[in-house]
């Protein structure tokens, strides 16, 4: 089951990219991440209800609730929608696949986890594969105002993605399933967008062009729903730092969507690093694999 989630997310995810892309329109970057976010919430909360998958919690477990939804379902996905403004998809995604480095330090700053080797030279393997697949977009970057403001938001969205999984990983430790954690989080994050888009003054206007509804639909329901509960069933089961490893093989979907709906060249420096990141997640991979009865936050792996 863990094997089929994780290869679940990397294409699931993978696929976000392109559909972030079609949401590109005359509804503003703020709105289009509440509509995602809190169609997830009026059909996910209440199904697991229904079906009482939702676990009893106690008011402390809300206020983490509520940093997650912040971290998780608004804040993060604001600076990157801004960001996107700035920067080339490439860049933005190589500054994405930090959270695992940020994972690895964040581990240690809370929980005094210590990544395993393999680790480590996993996400060396991995962003310098990124590097390669990106370095037409990096070498045409021009160091200006725009730019710095673009890596700015980026790396701040993705450090409070990390901060988010820190939250999980306490969820985790505490018995909260990720079924319950991300259907109260969707929906405290998207009261928080809402209030954000009030303070705003944000129009609530909707495209209903095939295009952004298709996106919306699938960002909202498979993207969010199914994609951050198996993620985050995935940082409960293999750790977040290797679970986090998804975000470097993701872009990989997302060029070969790339290369289908928008005409994406694929060059001998991206094949190569390609190569990279294959090696990288073999390397994470590995010990979990020549092991698999190890035990990790007290689950098998």
């Amino acid at each position: 089951m863990t094997r089929f989630l994780y290869i679940a997310m990397i294409f699931v995810w993978g696929g976000s990219w392109l559909a972030i892309n079609w949401q590109i329109s005359e509804v503003s970057p703020v709105v289009s991440v509440f509509y995602r976010f809190a169609l997830a919430a009026v059909i996910m909360f209440p199904i697991m209800k229904l079906l009482g998958k939702i676990q009893t919690v106690t008011k402390a477990d809300h206020i983490y609730f509520m940093f997650q939804g912040a971290f998780l379902f608004g804040l993060n996905f604001i600076c990157f929608y801004y960001a996107s403004h700035y920067l080339v998809s490439g860049l933005m995604a190589i500054i994405f696949s930090l959270a695992t480095i940020l994972n690895v330090l964040n581990g240690y700053l809370f929980y005094r986890e210590k990544p395993a080797p393999s680790i480590k030279w996993g996400i060396l393997f991995g962003v310098s594969g990124l590097v390669l697949i990106f370095w037409r977009d990096l070498v045409a970057v021009e160091l200006n105002t725009d730019m710095l403001i673009g890596v700015g938001l980026s790396f701040i969205g993705v450090y409070l993605f990390s901060l988010g999984n820190m939250v999980s990983v306490r969820h985790s430790k505490n018995g909260i399933s990720s079924i319950t954690s991300t259907s109260y989080a969707v929906v405290y994050g998207s009261i928080i967008l809402f209030i954000i888009c009030l303070i705003n003054g944000e129009r609530f206007i909707f495209d209903f062009s095939i295009k952004y509804v298709s996106a919306w639909l699938f960002l909202g329901l498979i993207a969010t729903i199914f994609g951050f509960t198996a993620y985050l069933n995935l940082v409960e089961k293999l750790g977040a730092s290797r679970a986090a490893y998804i975000l470097v093989i993701t872009p990989l979907v997302a060029l070969i969507l790339s290369s289908i709906f928008e005409d994406y060249v694929w060059s001998l420096q991206a094949i190569a690093g390609v190569g990279f990141i294959a090696m990288g997640n073999f390397i994470v991979q590995y010990k979990k694999l020549k092991k698999p009865n190890k035990k990790m936050f007290g689950l098998d792996v």
